[in-house]
Formats: structure tokens, C-alpha cells, sequence
């Protein structure tokens, strides 16, 4: 949650508010309600991805760092991701998803299938740096 909102006061602090947007895991709404949350609000990121037409589509790119570990079926998320980019868009994403990566930290999930294997139509384009987590993947 802070590295989200720093990200939102540096994009704001350098005018950049409509270049992009961010999404919250979250859908539901309105007073009380289930889902576990106050609220009435509960955890769905391929609802909240779709909910009211409030992502612009096709999108040129999206930056999921530190997300896909912390979502169960993650590959669901993954394919929706993927249904949303243009053809030649890029999905830029840090998990520890790679072969003898996964955290042994009780915050992270165990992988339900191997990255390459969620992002159907999509290319391995290359990794960032010296980091073999941090990758940056093209839609076909």
C-alpha cells in the first residue's frame, strides 16, 4: 500500500494524472453487505478490472509490480490482463513466480501455474536489469 501511494503522489505531484489510473482489488460497494470487508467490499480483481467500463481499452500497458503473489489463482487476474492489452502492449511484472523463486514469507502464494503458462498471447520480451523477477512481457 505505500509503494501505491507514493506512486499516486509522484504521478499527481508531475501532472501526469491522466496518462494512466490505478486499480484496486477490490469490487461491491455501498453500506454493510458481505465479502468479508467493510463496506460490502471484497476481494475480486477481475471484477474490479471490468466493473462499469472504468478501464479504457485496449490498453497500451500495465505495470503489476509486487501484485500476482498475493492473488490466489493469480493466473485468472493474468489472462483478464492479457484480454485487456492491445495487440503490442506490454505487461511489466515483478513476482517471484521463476523456478526456485518462490518466498517463503507466509505474505506470498505459491505460484498455481507457471507465469509463462498465465499469459497466454503473450511473449517473454526480456527481464529489467539484473533482477530475473522483474519481467517485461508483449501481447501478440
Amino acid at each position: 500500500m505505500a509503494e501505491a501511494g507514493l506512486a499516486r503522489f509522484r504521478v499527481t505531484r508531475h501532472g501526469r494524472g491522466g496518462v494512466g489510473g490505478f486499480v484496486r482489488p477490490y469490487a461491491g460497494g455501498g453500506v454493510g453487505g458481505g465479502g468479508g470487508g467493510g463496506g460490502g467490499y471484497h476481494f475480486d480483481p477481475v471484477q474490479c478490472l471490468s466493473a462499469g467500463g472504468s478501464i479504457p481499452e485496449p490498453l497500451g500497458a500495465v505495470l503489476a509490480m509486487d501484485v500476482f503473489e498475493h492473488i490466489p489463482d493469480y493466473h485468472t487476474t493474468a489472462r483478464h490482463l492479457v484480454g485487456l492489452l492491445r495487440v503490442g502492449g506490454r505487461l511489466y511484472e515483478n513476482s517471484p513466480f521463476s523456478a526456485g523463486e518462490a518466498s517463503a514469507t507466509a505474505i506470498h502464494l505459491a505460484p498455481s501455474m507457471p507465469m509463462h503458462e498465465a499469459l497466454v498471447g503473450m511473449k517473454f520480451v526480456s527481464q529489467v536489469g539484473t533482477n530475473p523477477a522483474v519481467k517485461i512481457w508483449e501481447k501478440e
